[in-house]
């Protein structure tokens, strides 16, 4: 759980954050759906580990100053292998 009264970041600090400390890469592909090569954007965040790239799917609101759930903070550095101390966090279940 975070610490008492430590903010969550904003959805553009935690992806600066994300980037520059961490040397993840925030990508958008173009994804077609179906036969007529309707397409759609898709972000994710990519994470290189020792030739293991791990990425999360990620959805940013219009408004990138609006905090991050702890929901969805707390399921991104689990899936990125990001030590969640950096956020104010500890998850039990997290492997090094």
């Amino acid at each position: 759980m975070p610490y008492p009264f430590a903010p969550l970041p904003t959805f553009a600090e935690f992806r600066r954050i994300l980037i520059q400390e961490f040397g993840c890469e925030f990508k958008q592909e173009f994804q077609i759906i179906n036969e007529v090569n309707d397409s759609y954007p898709v972000t994710f965040f990519e994470r290189d580990m020792d030739g293991e790239v791990l990425t999360y799917v990620v959805v940013f609101p219009d408004d990138e100053n609006e905090r991050i759930s702890l929901t969805l903070l707390r399921s991104i550095l689990e899936r990125l292998r990001i030590d969640p101390r950096r956020f104010g966090l500890e998850l039990d279940h997290f492997e090094d």
